[in-house]
């Protein structure tokens, strides 16, 4: 048996059970020339995987993907059949001990917002830049955002940190390990996850971990990420208007934004585990 571990599929002829996982979804997002300046190596990306992927691509029995809607995808745009597409959620065990929750503030509190996300064009920062500025327009101050970049990282995170010039409430943390973020994960209150595109959307899973309320894109990624919890809230990711109209009934402490949602498993074949993706292949 041979895994491919990264998108490509080699050609090997005495292999008797060939399998590739795909993780980059960058096919699948619809990009613009005004955004090339910014992430020319996204956009590129994009572009170049609708190549990358078809090589060699019926040499493998299955095809390893994270979500439903990739699989889907996959389907449609290279014709695997679904029953040869592997859907494997990656292994989110939840190691936190920690229960703390949104509705113990007082309703002086200031409350805070954090966005856990490496600089990209498609992870969408500057919605939530507007959706601040709303909120100040608003007279509403009493609260903070906090992005784990500062500014120099690319052009992209230049221009996030441009836009937020004089914006007290939007504080630059800079890059960080894992330990730091979740750090900063128990100091904060609400995430917000506005990302355009993923495969996962691990921070979707490390703030649920910790039982804390979600503000998240209204996108399939999204919605397979939460699967079934209390505390979350959707909204376009295009909208600033509505984002700032939910950070405001959170700042007012309304806790009736929030939704309780549940979600059933992918069709199979499904795997939730590592140990059960390597199982499944390994008998079938």
């Amino acid at each position: 048996m041979w895994l491919s571990l990264h998108d490509t599929s080699p050609r090997l002829l005495n292999t008797q059970k060939q399998c590739v996982y795909c993780h980059n979804p960058s096919i699948f997002y619809k990009t613009n020339w005004s955004e090339f300046r910014y992430d020319k190596t996204h956009v590129l990306f994009s572009l170049l995987y609708k190549f990358l992927y078809r090589i060699n691509q019926n040499s493998n029995r299955y095809i390893i993907v994270q979500q439903e809607w990739i699989r889907k995808k996959f389907n449609q745009q290279f014709d695997f059949p679904l029953s040869n597409i592997i859907v494997a959620y990656p292994n989110t065990k939840n190691n936190q001990e920690n229960r703390i929750f949104f509705e113990e503030r007082n309703t002086e509190h200031t409350v805070t917002f954090i966005y856990a996300a490496f600089p990209r064009i498609f992870k969408n920062y500057e919605v939530i830049v507007e959706a601040v500025k709303i909120l100040l327009s608003r007279n509403i101050y009493n609260f903070q955002v906090k992005f784990t970049l500062n500014g120099e990282e690319n052009r992209y995170a230049g221009k996030i940190k441009k836009i937020s010039d004089g914006v007290e409430q939007i504080k630059f943390l800079g890059l960080m390990p894992r330990d730091e973020v979740m750090l900063h994960y128990l100091q904060s209150d609400v995430l917000i996850f506005p990302s355009k595109l993923e495969t996962w959307g691990l921070p979707i899973t490390e703030f649920k971990n910790i039982h804390k309320p979600i503000l998240a894109a209204e996108l399939e990624y999204a919605h397979e990420t939460v699967g079934s919890y209390d505390k979350i809230s959707f909204f376009e990711p295009t909208d600033s208007t509505i984002l700032a109209e939910k950070m405001a009934a959170i700042i007012r402490n309304d806790t009736s934004i929030w939704q309780k949602v549940i979600k059933t498993d992918p069709e199979f074949p499904f795997t939730s585990s590592w140990d059960e993706m390597l199982e499944f292949i390994l008998k079938n």
